[in-house]
């Protein structure tokens, strides 16, 4: 296996640059058609919505990820990573796909989402901390096919290792 943290560099990128990933493998689990959407398609606020809206479903608890961000704030002790999107009509404005993180990016869009339409009120300080994200960005050009799916799989594959009752 190949070392890939040479094709990952950090970088802070601003929320509304970076996009959900509407053909996320957790969909699947709600059990609607894999009918892939087109990669040139993915910004699209219609399709956008879609996924933010299939995030939200009770089953990937992000309502409860978005609760622990509002309290505490956004820590980013696991960084999100994404990918430039290849679908981009326009370079000088460049998007990323997240690749691992869309349940975090979903909270945070959400938390936004709130406050923009006055259901929340939060500081400058805290929708800084929501809208500017620290995360690294995948070389998908020059990283293994591969790296697409080792990285969600690191994650949720092997997971956190949970505490013992004493650590707890």
């Amino acid at each position: 296996m190949e070392n890939l943290s040479k094709y990952l560099k950090s970088d802070t990128l601003k929320l509304e640059d970076i996009l959900l990933d509407p053909n996320n493998p957790r969909f699947a689990e709600l059990g609607d058609s894999i009918d892939l959407i087109p990669e040139a398609r993915f910004a699209e606020p219609k399709i956008q919505r879609d996924a933010f809206d299939k995030m939200k479903a009770d089953r990937f608890e992000v309502a409860e990820l978005r609760d622990t961000i509002k309290t505490i704030g956004f820590l980013p002790m696991d960084k999100v990573v994404v990918r430039e999107w290849k679908g981009n009509p326009n370079p000088e404005k460049k998007k990323y796909v997240v690749v691992e993180g869309n349940r975090r990016i979903t909270a945070l869009k959400w938390l936004v989402d709130l406050h923009n339409a006055a259901k929340e009120t939060f500081s400058e300080e805290q929708l800084q901390n929501f809208q500017t994200i620290n995360l690294l960005i995948l070389d998908q050009e020059a990283a293994p096919d591969s790296a697409i799916w080792i990285l969600p799989g690191l994650r949720h594959v092997s997971g956190i290792k949970e505490w013992g009752p004493y650590q707890k």
